[in-house]
């Protein structure tokens, strides 16, 4: 088990560009990201519904959630920071209210991966 990940939360621009922001984020950003020392896995997640903060029909805020294991949350944060004009964006990300945050494991218990 990694020490450390980043989460980034983000929807595509429209319902009608969904696949093609799935697309991207798989074969292009996911790839490029991989290729930097010190990302070691990625792993994407749809949102089913969302408990806090509520919503009136439980519509997710974020519709996607990626997870990266990194070897070092604050490097691998540096390292994509410095390689971000190489990375080819897609604009069928919504990158208007997009989230991203790295963080340290302080604890573990139980369970196996």
């Amino acid at each position: 088990m990694a020490k450390s990940m980043m989460l980034a939360l983000s929807n595509p621009v429209s319902k009608e560009r969904e696949q093609e922001f799935n697309d991207w984020y798989d074969n292009v950003h996911a790839v490029q990201l991989l290729a930097l020392p010190g990302i070691n896995r990625v792993r994407r997640y749809k949102a089913v519904r969302q408990m806090l903060p509520p919503s009136d029909d439980g519509t997710p805020t974020y519709r996607y959630l990626a997870v990266y294991d990194v070897d070092d949350a604050d490097a691998a944060i540096t390292t994509i920071l410095e390689n971000d004009p190489t990375f080819d964006m897609s604009d069928s990300m919504n990158f208007e209210g997009a989230f991203g945050v790295a963080f340290e494991q302080i604890f573990e218990s139980g369970g196996t991966e």
